[in-house]
């Protein structure tokens, strides 16, 4: 059995004014209070009762007495009486008068009128109707106590007398009663109150040093120690209960203990086997990024070749069969190209070695220039391309263009792509920029083309990924572009979204905050040109949600007046800038 001292902390004020004084102290005097109050309480209770009955029972006793000598004494002055003898009367009444109970006498005739009396005593006239009919309260309230009896000479009453007698010596006599109760009372509560400290200082012992190794284990978590279960009763069950928990709490420390040993050391292996993995996969990443990297470098040189030399098939006197197959050869191999190109600029995004110029660049000539890379390709599909600048786009800014341009021709591309039928627009608008000296670019393309389900609007952007295999099959790509474009606006500090409806068509826009250039143009060129207007002639619209765009389709001998281009182009989204 661990002995175990009661020490203050400081965990609050409550706890520690309990702890100042022991459990085994504040039980026994809690204890003992109420065992002391309750044997002061029922000692006060019988001991006032048995002085209060004494004292009712002394004076019944008195009055009897008094009675008595009331009877003899109206037997005695009964003839001086009758016969209105005072004299006679008044020598009977000092006979009593010497008695020590005996305050007052008096003798009245029946018409109340006094006849003789002797004493101190005032007799009150108020009080005769009171006299035999006196309550106990008011017989402890009063000092004096009043008898009457008659006066009877020859069978009939002649008359009434009353004596007064002083109460005080009973009293006193019952007080002094009361005292001693109160002492003998006194007495027996204090032996009975040191039996039951005892007593209960004896119980509570093993109960005191149960709580006190209580204290101990919250303080230290030591579960090592034990309680004594010798003591008889529900403490000792309490004391071995509590035993039973303390081993147990102590063999699951020891299991916990073990297991994070253990787990230390699983983790510490498994962690040292995901950075082996991680140092693997990163290395097999570098190396296929190196190899896909150099491969395309080593593929392009020829391929260049081989597309030079089928634009100069293409532009040599051959049959028209053999133009067919070098027109063949020029766009897969553009396409191929266009493949290469995508892979090389994957590679440098992920070995961190893009680098982004910033050269003054005009926004509309980057539109324009797109346009009139596509439009012909639209004119072979049908298609409508729509194309508008806002007036509010400044003219010079400071970005990468060939990135800028490589962006925006990736979602054109992507749009005319996937579009059968309608068409496609490119919109460019400048928004509110939170950077001062900065103009935030927004550029988006819409078409009307095959759309992308909800579930897949998530992946869209990353590597590798279409919006189904089907779409891979029928349209190719390689699903690199969204994924270049994504990183290459991040990595201009912008950002890119799309939304779409699946057969309805999709928007995608992308925004960018660019520097304002400090030079200002000097010359400032036509938004379309007049070769540019012959190409893209005005024609209805065909898909109302793109509507009003420019056609691409076209009939070169439609004539348009000099005078009219200006309001021609400004009607179809376009601004001229002269």
């Amino acid at each position: 059995m661990t002995k175990l001292t009661d020490k203050p902390t400081p965990s609050s004020s409550t706890e520690r004014t309990d702890e100042r004084i022991p459990m085994r102290q504040r039980l026994r005097y809690r204890i003992s209070l109420a065992f002391g109050l309750i044997m002061i309480v029922a000692f006060s209770v019988s001991s006032g009762a048995l002085s209060v009955r004494g004292y009712l029972n002394d004076i019944a006793s008195s009055s009897d007495r008094l009675r008595g000598i009331a009877s003899v004494l109206a037997s005695t002055v009964a003839g001086d009486f009758q016969l209105e003898n005072r004299n006679g009367v008044m020598q009977s009444l000092t006979a009593i008068r010497d008695l020590p109970e005996i305050e007052f006498v008096a003798i009245e005739d029946m018409k109340g009128a006094r006849f003789a009396d002797i004493g101190t005593a005032t007799f009150l006239t108020t009080q005769r109707n009171e006299i035999s009919s006196v309550s106990s309260i008011d017989l402890l309230l009063s000092s004096t106590i009043w008898v009457k009896s008659e006066i009877r000479k020859g069978g009939e009453q002649i008359g009434w007398i009353y004596l007064l007698s002083d109460i005080s010596r009973i009293r006193s006599a019952a007080l002094q009663g009361l005292a001693i109760n109160a002492l003998i009372a006194l007495v027996a509560t204090i032996t009975a109150l040191l039996a039951a400290s005892r007593a209960v200082a004896k119980m509570m012992r093993p109960l005191s040093e149960l709580s006190g190794l209580m204290r101990s284990l919250s303080r230290n978590a030591q579960y090592s120690v034990r309680a004594d279960a010798n003591a008889q009763g529900e403490i000792g069950v309490l004391a071995e209960s509590f035993n039973t928990m303390l081993s147990r709490i102590e063999s699951r420390d020891q299991q916990l203990r073990d297991y994070r040993f253990n787990l230390e050391q699983k983790v510490e292996t498994r962690t040292q086997q995901l950075r082996a993995a991680k140092d693997e996969a990163e290395a097999a990443n570098k190396a296929k990024s190196d190899f896909l990297a150099t491969m395309s470098h080593e593929i392009r040189t020829p391929m260049n070749g081989m597309m030079v030399m089928a634009q100069l098939l293409v532009k040599a006197p051959l049959a028209e069969q053999y133009r067919r197959y070098a027109n063949v050869i020029s766009r897969s191999g553009q396409g191929l190209l266009t493949i290469i190109n995508d892979i090389l600029d994957i590679s440098k995004i992920e070995a961190g070695k893009l680098e982004l110029e910033k050269v003054d660049v005009a926004p509309d000539e980057i539109v324009s220039g797109v346009i009139s890379l596509f439009w012909e390709r639209a004119r072979e599909k049908d298609l409508e391309l729509g194309f508008h600048v806002a007036a509010d786009v400044p003219q010079l800014v400071q970005a990468d263009q060939t990135r800028l341009t490589q962006v925006v021709t990736n979602l054109v591309n992507n749009a005319l792509k996937f579009t059968e039928q309608g068409g496609v627009s490119l919109r460019m608008n400048a928004v509110e920029s939170k950077k001062p000296g900065h103009c935030r670019l927004r550029v988006t393309v819409m078409d009307t083309g095959i759309g992308i389900a909800e579930e897949k609007l998530k992946t869209v952007f990353e590597r590798f990924t279409q919006a189904d295999q089907s779409t891979t099959r029928k349209f190719g790509g390689t699903g690199l572009g969204l994924s270049i474009s994504q990183r290459l606006v991040e990595a201009m500090g912008g950002e890119i979204s799309v939304t779409s409806r699946l057969r309805k068509g999709s928007t995608f826009w992308f925004e960018v905050d660019l520097p304002s250039s400090r030079r200002r143009a000097i010359l400032r060129r036509p938004f379309c040109n007049a070769a540019g207007l012959q190409s893209l002639p005005v024609a209805p619209s065909r898909a109302p949600a793109l509507r009003p765009p420019l056609s691409s389709r076209a009939s070169r001998s439609m004539p348009v007046p000099a005078a009219c281009r200006t309001v021609l182009l400004s009607m179809q989204f376009c601004v001229i800038r002269r």
